[in-house]
Parts: structure tokens; C-alpha cells; sequence
């Protein structure tokens, strides 16, 4: 089922509408759970109440600390992950922080050099 999220910062807006976990080809998934842009559900009143139960069951094993990896990261080391596969969140911290953001293309695996 689609759901919409909505994006707004200083200098970027978009809307995707996805459902929140999806298969991608045979042995891929994407997941999303941003819960700062959901935006409003566009959902036949009937069908409220199911995707609310699903989407609280989810989000309970989302939140649910048998399901974390705590990786504690100290200046100069890197953390490299696939966003749409990857729920990611932080603790708190201490000190300066600095974060820098990379995008990279998907890869299509019957052409891994992107020749095509």
C-alpha cells in the first residue's frame, strides 16, 4: 500500500509515495520509516483501521532494542550503509558534529560498470 512522505528543508522538497517496505527484483527490498515525514494518508476510511494496526506492529518492532546495532563511531571513522535498506537513527553525542552525506547510483547487476 503507498504511502506518502513528504520532504521539506531549507533548500530541497519532495514527495515520494511508496509503500513502506517493497520488494526490488528477486532478492531485494527497500524500506522506509520516517515518521517526521509521513504526511497524511489517503486511505478509504474502511481501510483505516487495518493499516494502522500493521503500521503500529511495525513500528513496534522497529523501535524494539533486540532489532538495534549500536555502532559507536569516534572522529575520522565512516559509516557506510544503502538507505533504503538500512533503518538508520543516532543516540545522542557529545562534542562538535560533522556529517557529510553521499549519494551513490544503484547498481544494475546484469551490468555492474554502467556501460549501458
Amino acid at each position: 500500500m503507498p504511502v506518502r512522505f513528504d520532504r521539506k528543508q531549507q533548500n530541497f522538497a519532495r514527495v515520494v509515495e511508496s509503500p513502506i517496505v517493497a520488494r526490488r527484483g528477486d532478492r531485494d527490498f527497500l524500506v522506509r520509516c520516517s515518521y517526521f515525514t509521513l504526511a497524511p494518508h489517503r486511505l478509504p476510511f474502511s481501510q483505516m483501521g487495518e493499516f494502522y494496526r500493521a503500521h503500529d506492529r511495525f513500528i513496534r518492532l522497529v523501535r524494539d532494542p533486540r532489532h538495534h546495532v549500536l555502532v559507536g563511531l569516534q572522529p575520522g571513522d565512516w559509516l557506510v550503509y544503502d538507505n533504503h535498506r538500512t533503518l538508520h537513527a543516532r543516540t545522542g553525542f557529545t562534542g562538535p558534529r560533522w556529517l557529510r552525506g553521499v549519494y551513490f547510483d544503484p547498481v544494475d547487476p546484469a551490468d555492474p560498470t554502467g556501460a549501458t
